[in-house]
């Protein structure tokens, strides 16, 4: 049953479904609209919908646990202003596991819709690109389905990000006549068109493959640490979560790590996590912003948020397999490269204002480099695991040395703690390999290769 804006109806499974946005635009009213037609669907659910005012941009942790203070549903979930909820969360994804006393969150898979026209499948920026959001949409797209989520793309659009995506689905995404689908390793290509394969149809052939009823320890292992690090396209239960609440500090990795406390939570209840294997969620980005953005210091929480991570999975080590943390590690060395390939855009930047450290060894002697005290770099393909968004508050083309230098420490010494843990680098994808080790040789010549690169 539809439910107006912050009103409730009686009925037997209440839900509170928590909206932040900054402005009421066409965005929004589709996202809103989108959550009363899944609730149409499902006349069983109560629909609480909480749009939260952030018009004062204290962040989306902020107005999400304005949202968690207000809700008073048993069940919790949490939509983007510019995103979409797909008609089948509630009928066929929530409903089947919401009675089940013992599931306290349930998981749907999503699709990633991009404009039109885009070069770049942009996965490699998952973990800065939250805010990085486009209102375009393809209207003739093909669907992967790639670790428990599907990826949109425009037809004829290349499908190699850097990332692997291509070595693991085998497709170069250029075929508008097919569509790749990849669960768990297993690769099927069928007809574009094909029964099941429409986003907010019966569901994606091998629905039943991805559906699973995950313990804590196992969810950690095999979701959140393999890209599945996002609180929205999932469903709560309140009763769970409790006092627990976003870290507001983090401009970054906030939802992974209220994901991961709350899985730890449900590991420690004795409940479980249901992969409903349904698409229930359409997430709207942009490829092309996250890497031209200039480099802020909130860019550092991609480093914060994984060390934190690891803290938190630390005492319960003893309960995950000997592929966990290397799994981590291997995201840790990631995140470093790609945090490093940031800052050397901002001492690119920086050459070209003529902004330019005086004690810097500059890299490779080219101008373009000279604005880096220490010298970090990182190819744009690298592929982040943090499912959180960048800060884009800072609009300056200039970024200070001392603050550049400090970053490339930081980034330096995360990626030496994190080749350090044991297991992390043979976890790595070839690529990385290969990009960890030019870095580890020589973070001057990785920018050199870098810069080059980005100059072709």
């Amino acid at each position: 049953m539809c439910a107006d804006e912050g009103e409730v109806v009686s009925s037997r499974i209440k839900v509170s479904i928590i909206i932040p946005y900054t402005s009421r635009d066409a965005l929004y009213e589709r996202a809103v609209a989108s959550v009363r037609h899944a609730l149409e669907r499902a006349p069983e659910v109560d629909g609480e919908v909480l749009p939260i005012d952030d018009h004062a941009r204290t962040g989306v942790s902020a107005a999400r646990n304005r949202g968690l203070a207000q809700a008073q549903g048993d069940w919790v979930v949490f939509v983007d202003a510019d995103d979409e909820l797909g008609e089948d969360f509630f009928p066929r994804a929530f409903l089947p596991h919401a009675s089940d006393p013992a599931v306290d969150l349930i998981v749907t898979d999503h699709v990633e819709v991009r404009p039109q026209g885009e070069g770049e499948s942009g996965g490699a920026d998952a973990g800065l690109r939250g805010e990085d959001r486009s209102a375009g949409e393809s209207p003739n797209a093909e669907t992967s389905v790639v670790s428990g989520h599907v990826e949109v793309r425009p037809q004829g659009e290349g499908g190699d990000d850097g990332s692997g995506l291509r070595g693991n689905d085998g497709s170069d995404g250029k075929s508008p006549s097919t569509v790749t689908s990849v669960v768990s390793g297993h690769v099927e290509v069928r007809p574009q068109g094909e029964s099941g394969s429409g986003i907010d149809g019966p569901g994606l052939r091998g629905e039943a493959s991805r559906q699973a009823l995950y313990k804590g320890n196992h969810y950690i292992e095999r979701r959140i640490l393999h890209r599945d690090s996002h609180v929205w396209g999932k469903a709560f239960r309140r009763e769970a979560i409790g006092e627990l609440r976003f870290d507001e500090s983090l401009t970054i990795g906030e939802d992974m790590l209220f994901l991961l406390d709350l899985v730890l939570r449900i590991a420690e209840r004795g409940k479980r996590v249901a992969a409903s294997g349904v698409v229930g969620y359409r997430y709207r980005i942009n490829p092309a912003g996250a890497m031209e953005r200039p480099f802020t210091p909130s860019f550092l929480d991609e480093l914060r948020c994984w060390r934190m991570a690891q803290e938190r999975l630390m005492p319960h080590a003893r309960e995950f397999t000997a592929y966990a943390f290397p799994a981590l590690g291997a995201i840790r060395i990631r995140s470093a490269l790609m945090v490093a390939q940031r800052v050397a855009c901002a001492a690119r930047r920086n050459a070209e204002a003529g902004v330019v450290s005086g004690d810097s060894p500059a890299s490779g002697g080219a101008d373009a480099e000279a604005g880096l005290k220490a010298g970090a770099g990182a190819d744009a393909g690298a592929d982040s695991q943090a499912g959180a968004g960048a800060d884009a508050g800072m609009n300056s083309r200039a970024c200070d040395a001392e603050a550049l230098a400090d970053a490339d420490r930081l980034c330096r010494e995360a990626f030496r703690e994190a080749m350090h843990m044991q297991g992390a680098f043979a976890a790595l994808s070839m690529y990385d390999k290969c990009r960890a080790m030019l870095y580890d040789f020589s973070p001057r010549l990785y920018l050199k290769v870098y810069c080059a690169r980005k100059a072709t």
